[in-house]
């Protein structure tokens, strides 16, 4: 080996290691270190006490988190959120691989060597320092994973497609069964297998490898991963302690698995184009500086005329990614737009490679002039997203679940209208942080469930016992709607909003009950009495006077000299409204002098300083 080919070669290395560790680096900085909010508590939960995720029960997530949870280092929720950040670090690392199998130069100067490296690692680095793969790389989520697996899978499609290649078609069969067990979204790179397959048919000197056989293999090894779902019932059968649906039947399994709930939702409204418009003209142009989509747009184009075969294989997908999106309408619809993000990556990369070809040959100050542009093209996004994804010192939520339970007394029952800021973290904050474990979170919209008979007899035998009754007509009727099997809907209602009158005024009756501020006026607490105690209505069947101590609030100190977040002004929001409550429960009662004291609290918490009692 030449001392010249053994000094490209350490480059390459160099570069491979750079565009995973860079990326990760920027992650463990900006790790967060405690629960967050929607789903990452559940997530952090299941993963940490080997639990049941929410549909489809993300069997693969669930088994790599609960390696990563016994890292013995840092809380358990950061490092389940590690998982997150090194697949996203491998993710870039992956896209750097195929960007350079894409533009490495057969021959040419070591200039053209050094700059198509550097443009294969801009290209993963755009992709790494975006905003949605960011936000994703340090919570506790499943999108990393899945970038991943995109990765994986997208590397082993242009394998097949490369005219000449010996890659064996079972490499993307593999992967494309491995992001199956893992999200369903991967069918959505189906069209890139079948592009793959087509090109490779095309290849005559392929022979025997695209045979029969050859492709039964590739079936065989897509399925196999799927076994990993029947974990599902297994664990489920085992009692564990987080358990969304007991996936033990063969409906009930095929249900989970296939989510099955959520397919209502798929196509409600019909293709909304706005929301095309809206990752297009906004999301796209805000993940890395509006340079991104243009440079991703140039790299297509270029890869039309130079690689049309690779063209023809990463637009499929990217159509199918963004019109799922469009019918597919959840709050959180963003970061379903990571494969579209990598994709559109490896496009700019291969633009990127084009003008570092011409820089290459333009002489000394062009290749400079590229290399500083190319710092700045990564270094601008990566400084412009830091700041909103550094999560490493927020403890918003851990600090709110602290505030909310401080005031319940012990094995209290609370009614939470609240999923995304209390009944998700909680999961993680009891179950694995064992705060108050002994007070039961009640999720009015876990209420709807037909196996609510049984998780509450798992999660408050007493009150299952006193509302089985209700508790039963109303899982009857959700069974046969979930069966799509008739059924009578105003009888439903009845019984549903029987159930619920019958749940709170047998709570109260049984324990210490409590609801979110928000659920107040809901018809189910009709005919009890409520009062404002800390972040919660206590509720009573009588309405005499009962004084509480407010607790000292934790969350606004946290708060204190820097300004809140979108999230942590909606938690902020809420202290105004228990001090409302409580300043009009003070004043009702003939207590002005406390009333008041109350207010002056009020007004340090809408102003964001610290509070005490």
């Amino acid at each position: 080996m030449s001392s010249s080919t053994a000094r490209e070669r350490r480059l390459e290395r160099l570069a491979l290691a750079a565009s995973f560790l860079v990326p990760l680096a920027l992650y463990l900085r900006t790790l967060a270190r405690s629960v967050t909010w929607i789903d990452g508590g559940e997530l952090a939960a299941v993963a940490a006490t080997l639990g049941i995720a929410h549909p489809p029960g993300y069997p693969l997530f669930t088994l790599l988190g609960h390696l990563f949870a016994q890292i013995p280092i840092g809380a358990v929720y950061s490092r389940i959120a590690l998982l997150s950040a090194v697949a996203t670090a491998g993710a870039s690392a992956i896209l750097f691989r195929i960007l350079w199998s894409l533009i490495r130069p057969a021959d040419g100067s070591a200039w053209d060597h050094a700059l198509g490296l550097a443009s294969a690692l801009g290209g993963a680095l755009l992709f790494a320092v975006a905003d949605s793969p960011w936000s994703q790389a340090v919570v506790v989520e499943v999108y990393a994973l899945h970038a991943l697996l995109v990765a994986l899978l997208l590397a082993a499609c242009i394998r097949v497609a490369t005219p000449g290649a010996r890659a064996p078609l079972y490499t993307a069969g593999f992967w494309f069964g491995m992001g199956l067990a893992h999200h369903l979204t991967m069918v959505l790179l189906a069209p890139a297998i079948a592009v793959a397959l087509v090109l490779a048919g095309r290849d005559r000197s392929r022979g025997a490898t695209f045979s029969a056989r050859a492709l039964g293999s590739a079936l065989g090894l897509a399925l196999i991963p799927l076994l990993l779902y029947l974990y599902l019932p297994i664990r489920s059968r085992l009692g564990p302690a987080v358990n969304w649906d007991y996936p033990e039947s063969w409906f009930r399994f095929v249900s989970h698995a296939t989510a099955a709930q959520y397919r209502p939702m798929l196509s409600a409204e019909g293709l909304k184009f706005a929301e095309m418009k809206a990752f297009f003209s906004g999301q796209l142009p805000q993940e890395a500086t509006f340079l991104f989509p243009l440079l991703a747009l140039a790299g297509a184009i270029l890869l039309g005329r130079a690689r049309p075969r690779l063209l023809w294989l990463t637009l499929p997908p990217v159509g199918a990614c963004v019109v799922y999106n469009a019918l597919y309408l959840i709050p959180d619809i963003g970061v379903y737009y990571l494969p579209v993000l990598l994709i559109g990556a490896l496009w700019a990369g291969f633009a990127l490679a084009s003008i570092g070809r011409r820089c290459a040959r333009a002489g000394a100050p062009a290749r400079f002039g590229f290399l500083v542009a190319l710092l700045g093209l990564v270094a601008w996004p990566a400084g412009q997203n830091f700041e909103r994804n550094d999560l490493s010192r927020n403890q918003s939520a851990a600090a709110y679940g602290r505030d909310l339970l401080r005031q319940c007394e012990p094995k209290a029952i609370v009614f939470s209208d609240d999923p995304n800021h209390v009944s998700q973290p909680m999961l993680y904050l009891q179950q694995v942080e064992r705060l108050r474990p002994d007070v039961l979170i009640l999720d009015l919209e876990r209420l709807e469930s037909p196996m609510l008979e049984r998780s509450l007899a798992q999660w408050c035998p007493d009150l299952a016992t006193a509302c089985r009754a209700e508790v039963a007509a109303t899982t009857h009727y959700a069974a046969l709607a979930e069966r799509r099997l008739p059924y009578d809907g105003k009888a439903w209602d009845h019984a549903y909003d029987t159930m619920m009158w019958t749940l709170a005024h047998q709570a109260v009756a049984l324990r210490p009950t409590y609801s979110l501020l928000g659920a107040v006026d809901r018809p189910m607490f009709s005919g009890l009495h409520s009062s404002p105690e800390g972040l919660l209505a206590r509720y009573r069947t009588d309405d005499a006077y009962h004084p509480v101590a407010l607790p000292n609030l934790e969350l606004p100190r946290l708060l204190a000299g820097r300004p809140p977040s979108e999230q942590e002004r909606t938690l902020l929001a809420q202290y105004v409204r228990m001090l409302d409550g409580r300043v009009w429960y003070e004043g009702k009662h003939g207590n002005p002098a406390r009333a008041d004291s109350l207010r002056a609290l009020r007004e340090e918490v809408k102003r964001g300083l610290g509070v005490g009692r």
